[in-house]
């Protein structure tokens, strides 16, 4: 992916990642040196980890669905985006028509997945208001806008600069993150996805979730967000979403919360015999 600092572009690997490694991002920018590092606002370091993070996410889900033809081609576009901006010199043009590409193709790839066909069109308003049509979640026009241009700009008509190609460049990555995971949910949910009580899953929306019980239709979860007031919530999920939701079997990542589930049911129970000595007189 590319990522723009201080008006500077910067390509950042994407490394393939098995587990849960502690990654330094850093040190996959390519020509980020020591002392142009440490003079980074602490903003800005943020602002960096957000877009790796969608960047690396994006490859994930993409990564996924490569028995898709269309998502080779995809990724194939993705990558020609990035390397089109460090040619010498930079092509601005044909990086933003690569990301115009790698859109079209994966919002294709969901109607394709939907109703088997597609319009061979480039107008990206018109194929997300039919992919919408067949169950996708709204792309926001505003973001679709920063992507579209016309074929024009392969030769430079019009001109497009550094900014307007990592704006499209991201957005497109943002946005096949997006339709990536709407199309795995969709091939789940054919496959008659079945919820496991006491396992843990991510749901769409990347949140971490313990599956507490299931029966015929419905099923208990429990999500964890440590950064929450409430950092527990339990809540019921019909089983026509239950192909939202992907397994998580990684200890490292689900102990903690595994924990953290027992100590609620000890609390629980507690609370439960306090309440019954205060009705029935306590005998040893």
């Amino acid at each position: 992916m590319a990522i723009l600092i201080r008006g500077d572009a910067f390509r950042v690997r994407l490394p393939l990642i098995f587990g849960t490694p502690k990654i330094n991002i850093f040190e996959l920018i390519d020509d980020l040196t020591p002392t142009y590092k440490s003079n980074l606002k602490q903003e800005e370091i943020e602002s960096i980890v957000r877009q790796f993070h969608i960047g690396q996410r994006a490859k994930n889900e993409l990564d996924s669905l490569l028995d898709n033809p269309l998502i080779t081609q995809v990724k194939g576009d993705i990558d020609a985006s990035v390397s089109h901006m460090f040619t010498t010199p930079p092509q601005y043009g044909l990086s933003k028509w690569a990301s115009l590409q790698a859109t079209e193709k994966v919002i294709k790839a969901f109607i394709q997945e939907k109703i088997g066909s597609f319009e061979f069109i480039h107008n990206l308003k018109k194929l997300a208001q039919k992919a919408e049509e067949v169950g996708l979640h709204p792309i926001s026009e505003t973001e679709l806008d920063l992507i579209q241009c016309p074929a024009g700009v392969r030769y430079g008509e019009p001109v497009v600069n550094l900014t307007e190609a990592i704006q499209a460049h991201q957005t497109s990555l943002k946005t096949c993150l997006e339709i990536a995971k709407q199309i795995s949910i969709t091939k789940r949910a054919k496959s008659n996805i079945q919820l496991t009580p006491n396992n843990f899953y991510v749901d769409a929306s990347d949140r971490l979730v313990r599956c507490i019980n299931v029966d015929t239709e419905k099923a208990v979860m429990m999500h964890f967000n440590a950064l929450s007031p409430n950092p527990e919530t339990e809540y019921t999920v019909n089983k026509d979403s239950w192909a939202e939701y992907v397994g998580v079997d990684i200890s490292s990542i689900t102990q903690p919360f595994e924990e953290r589930y027992q100590e609620l049911l000890k609390i629980k129970a507690d609370k439960k015999e306090e309440a019954i000595k205060k009705l029935v007189p306590y005998k040893k």
